[in-house]
């Protein structure tokens, strides 16, 4: 039965008599390979988008980061944000790149970088902010009239 299952398991030779040997083998077959790295496994920074009627606002945390150590560029429609530093004795570095919707204005993005937190705002153009709409103006008999059919007032 072992040897079917270890078969199964990618086709392993002949097992030896030696109870130890067996399950030591099968105890590296089965256990990936771990690696440690003093390195963050998380990408970093998160980035944080919100939208508001005017704006979209890009946030994220960069602790330690000076003014000097982050590059924000935009070129058409992509933003790129760049940040690198080689504090606490090895270098981290970042790029992110977002690629900006229509209606939003990219010559008039700002950021600042302020107590660990970069902040981006990109406007959004007028056409796309939303405007209030008012109920009412005889939209209906509008639709009627351009329909072919006798407006409501009229209608007896």
């Amino acid at each position: 039965m072992l040897n079917l299952i270890l078969r199964e398991m990618g086709g392993m030779p002949a097992l030896s008599t030696d109870p130890d040997a067996v399950l030591d083998r099968l105890e590296r077959t089965l256990t990936p390979t771990w690696s440690w790295s003093p390195r963050p496994t998380q990408t970093w920074p998160v980035f944080d988008v919100t939208h508001s009627d005017d704006a979209v606002v890009i946030t994220a945390d960069v602790p330690g980061l000076a003014d000097d150590e982050v590059s924000i560029a935009v070129s058409g429609r992509v933003l790129t944000i760049e940040g690198k530093t080689t504090r606490r004795g090895y270098p981290r570095e970042f790029q992110r790149q977002f690629t900006l919707a229509e209606g939003l204005d990219v010559e008039h993005i700002e950021a600042q970088l302020e107590r660990g937190v970069l902040t981006l705002l990109v406007p959004k153009t007028p056409k796309t902010k939303p405007r209030p709409i008012k109920l009412g103006g005889g939209v209906v008999d509008k639709v009627k009239g351009l329909l072919g059919m006798q407006p409501s007032d009229t209608a007896a």
